[in-house]
């Protein structure tokens, strides 16, 4: 049989056929069009308003798995990295929506209504009416629990796309307290959805359990009576016994919960504050407060967040 430096021709053939191949796979391999790295982007030229309000001009930002890791005037040079042109544009911290009802209850009266609402008209909403204004951040006080339990799952699956969302789920009130005898009082259906009514500290600590198990962000509870006009009717809100709301407190920060309180006046405030209440909703609508208000001093000793959505139509 021929051959070829000693080698049998056939066998020759196979080597040199064998080594091209590799060869070719090899120049292949090496001169591959180099893909960009996921989650790695810089955004160059770009106007910054950092958080506390400083603004930074011809800024170029590199961003990492979701987080800035730098931030200079200078160009940073990254391997494999998309790069936007941010050349005449604004980049911010997202917005936070810190109070809002996505789904209060008046659109859906059971859970098919609700599903629908949740499936056909939430895209909607966060497409037109929540992301487009830099809103990465929303804290609902009140929405039917299966509801919102599923618009957290949906958008943490990514089948939603919309901001991150904190959630209380159903509120604590007394029986026939706000929200049980107002959003609930037309639907039975909403009322076991929006509203823990509890008089006993069992049920208090049941609830507490129910929504930890949940995986709610905060607790939520109303700490109001009196009469109310709840659009033309007036009605009587039970307000939920003063142990109970310090029982609400402690047991939700020994859960790791913190509480935050739907209030509008100024004793109930105070009660809450001295119970070492994390955070206020609405606020002080009974009466107007100077700046040297004991009340003032005792919520700034004690640093607890407001939550206020009065309006100013002086400005």
């Amino acid at each position: 049989m021929p051959s070829i430096l000693g080698i049998p021709l056939i066998g020759f053939v196979q080597m040199v056929l064998g080594t091209g191949i590799i060869v070719f796979l090899l120049i292949k391999f090496l001169t591959r069009p180099k893909k960009n790295k996921k989650d790695e982007y810089i955004i160059n030229d770009v106007h910054v308003i950092v958080g506390d309000g400083t603004k930074q001009e011809h800024q170029n930002v590199y961003i990492k798995n979701g987080l800035i890791t730098e931030i200079s005037a200078q160009p940073i040079q990254k391997k494999n990295v998309q790069m936007i042109d941010g050349a005449g544009k604004t980049l911010m911290p997202g917005l936070i929506d810190s109070h809002i009802h996505i789904q209060g209850g008046f659109s859906c009266h059971n859970e098919d209504e609700s599903d629908v609402f949740l499936g056909e008209k939430m895209p909607q909403i966060f497409n037109e009416n929540v992301l487009p204004y830099g809103i990465t951040t929303i804290k609902d006080l009140d929405a039917p629990k299966h509801f919102i339990y599923k618009l957290r799952d949906k958008i943490r699956s990514g089948e939603i796309q919309g901001p991150d969302l904190l959630i209380v789920g159903p509120n604590f009130t007394a029986p026939d307290g706000h929200p049980a005898n107002t959003l609930g009082s037309n639907s039975e259906w909403a009322r076991s959805e929006m509203a823990i009514e509890v008089n006993t500290p069992e049920q208090v600590s049941a609830g507490i359990k129910e929504l930890k198990e949940a995986g709610v962000d905060f607790l939520k509870f109303t700490y109001q009576g009196g009469d109310y006009w709840y659009f033309d009717n007036k009605l009587t809100i039970q307000k939920i016994d003063k142990e109970l709301m310090k029982q609400i407190i402690r047991e939700g920060k020994e859960n790791g919960l913190n509480s935050t309180a739907h209030v509008f006046y100024y004793d109930d405030v105070k009660e809450l504050l001295e119970a070492g209440i994390y955070g206020i909703e609405h606020g002080i609508l009974d009466r107007d407060i100077e700046p040297d208000d004991p009340i003032i001093t005792l919520w700034k000793k004690i640093g607890r967040a407001l939550c206020s959505d009065r309006q100013r139509h002086d400005i």
